[in-house]
């Protein structure tokens, strides 16, 4: 499966020999609750206490993500797979020992560990620093208040933002000043004591340290969070470039037929449906019908 600037992934088809259907339903669906974590970020950001200034974002990708999820040695037989090899060559047979990509009870069991992480970040348990912490953020100059323009729709009797979230594999933390560290701080001791990752370990880190270089980790007022470029100092939210082109072009082809898939109209659901976004006190200056 290609993946936009990262190599492409492989998936298992458990699907063909009817693999998927022979489990018993025993994974924890109520777990997966990545799909609503955008909303409940931005209800946060826009009842936040204003005189606290711009909460600041910052975002954690956990390396190898499914496959920080162990198998059982029973599991780890009935998915295993064939690999085809060069032509004349025997087939190797592949046995999984983490959660593979393409099992239908994956999702739910990491999403159980990764949904385990963010309510430990959310418990506010002091720590000292984690030794990750002073090398997640690239240190930058962030605006103590909002802009002129902002609307904010929160009192001044609330405490400090301080929120964790994840999609799947993706942390995110929201917090205004003076809790902005300790946030940071809570959601990497949540992360190593949920995923245990020893010292003597070859694989990667836990934490994607390409992400870390990136600055992703850097607690800011800009960030790039779930395909949305948001800034709390404006509180403002607007589609990356390359999302807006591909979304006008496939506006563009829609408006020229009669009529459309239903895969396509629901890909464009999300970009279209952002109007409603100002009504949760964000605007959306890029996504006017003018603009489109």
């Amino acid at each position: 499966m290609p993946q936009r600037d990262q190599h492409p992934r492989p998936i298992m088809d458990y699907s063909y020999y009817d693999t998927n259907k022979g489990f018993l339903p025993i994974a924890p669906n109520h777990a997966m609750q990545f799909g609503t974590a955008l909303p409940r970020l931005l209800q946060r950001l826009a009842y936040c206490n204003p005189s606290f200034g711009p909460p600041l974002l910052d975002k954690l990708d956990l390396a190898d993500g499914y496959y920080r999820v162990p198998l059982s040695s029973t599991a780890a037989l009935q998915l295993a797979v064939v690999i085809p090899t060069d032509v004349g060559s025997e087939n190797l047979i592949a046995l999984p020992l983490s959660l593979p990509m393409g099992w239908n009870h994956s999702p739910p069991f990491f999403c159980a560990y990764t949904e385990t992480v963010a309510d430990m970040a959310n418990s506010h348990t002091p720590h000292v620093d984690h030794h990750l912490l002073a090398h997640t953020q690239i240190y930058q100059e962030e605006p103590l208040t909002f802009h002129s323009a902002a609307q904010v729709l929160g009192t001044t009797t609330l405490p400090p933002l301080q929120y964790t979230d994840v999609f799947l594999d993706d942390f995110i933390t929201i917090a205004q000043r003076p809790l902005h560290m300790p946030a940071m701080n809570n959601l990497l001791h949540a992360l190593y004591n949920v995923f245990i990752d020893r010292p003597s370990n070859t694989r990667r880190q836990l934490v994607s340290a390409k992400k870390i270089q990136q600055g992703d980790a850097t607690l800011s007022t800009k960030k790039r969070i779930l395909g949305w470029d948001i800034d709390t100092a404006t509180m403002t939210i607007t589609l990356p470039e390359h999302r807006l082109f591909a979304l006008r072009q496939m506006l563009t082809d829609m408006i020229q037929k009669t009529r459309t898939s239903r895969k396509k109209r629901r890909s464009c659901w999300v970009c279209c449906a952002a109007p409603a976004l100002p009504y949760m006190g964000l605007h959306t200056p890029s996504l006017s019908s003018k603009t489109l």
